[in-house]
């Protein structure tokens, strides 16, 4: 049997009028990837800098692909991060949520925002042989066709994919909108919300505040034949400052 861990992180993009500061924040996120030591991990709302506080806290220890889904100061990324003792990873990409998802900074549906996601595959460091697609996401927040098509497009990308996928993000949208049951309903993808122990208390946005009741809106999905064998929203804060105004969704799974 093979076991893995996959960790999603809403990181919260940099913001001078945030009572918490990523300047302070990124050590609570530090902590934590430390001590949970996952094998892949799809951060969301990463700015540049804080894509340079994540490539100087992990790149030891990780590989990692990212592209901004803009030309601009502000531009956000969804970069994976991929444990380099065990993995390799080959054939990176980002696309657009779009209809014309190869023209960069594309959005053709209703959504405030270009959005993308990104992806590589994985290859076992030792056999060589393909282990899984990693995707990492973040849908639009205001647009509703934007994340309906938006999860059919993924599933899309999925279908095609002939061999294992591990899917992840923020997708701005709760199980009971309906908006991606697309991607919640699939048979032979499994979900990190159906396999939580206490659904009543799965909010992820919490806007730094200690709410738990709640649907999520961030998730991890597995293709088969892997199996999701524990799921958890961690509530990450030490020392009153938050890791992020986003809990967190781990998983381990396996096959």
């Amino acid at each position: 049997m093979t076991k893995y861990n996959a960790l999603s992180v809403n990181i919260r993009y940099e913001n001078e009028n945030d009572k918490y500061q990523w300047k302070d924040r990124k050590y609570v996120l530090k902590n934590m990837i430390d001590k949970i030591n996952p094998d892949f991990i799809g951060f969301q709302e990463v700015k540049s800098r804080q894509l340079d506080d994540l490539v100087n806290f992990f790149s030891e220890k990780y590989y990692y692909y990212g592209e901004f889904r803009e030309e601009s100061e502000t531009a956000e990324m969804n970069p994976v991060f991929v444990k380099k003792d065990k993995f390799l990873i080959e054939d990176k990409k980002t696309l657009w949520l779009s209809d014309t998802p190869y023209e960069k900074h594309s959005n053709t549906w209703d959504g405030d925002l270009p959005r993308i996601y990104s992806y590589a595959t994985v290859i076992d460091r030792n056999t060589h042989d393909k282990i899984l697609k990693f995707i990492n996401t973040h849908f639009d927040h205001v647009g509703v066709e934007a994340r309906i098509k938006s999860s059919d497009l993924i599933e899309n990308i999925i279908d095609e994919t002939n061999f294992p996928v591990l899917l992840m993000g923020d997708f701005n949208t709760v199980p009971s909108d309906g908006y991606i049951d697309t991607l919640l309903n699939k048979e032979n993808l499994e979900n990190s919300y159906d396999k939580l122990q206490d659904k009543e208390n799965s909010l992820t946005i919490h806007n730094y505040t200690d709410v738990t009741l709640g649907e999520p809106i961030d998730y991890i999905f597995v293709k088969s034949p892997f199996n999701i064998s524990k799921s958890e929203v961690l509530r990450i804060k030490e020392n009153d400052i938050y890791s992020s105004d986003h809990n967190h969704i781990y998983i381990e799974f396996e096959k």
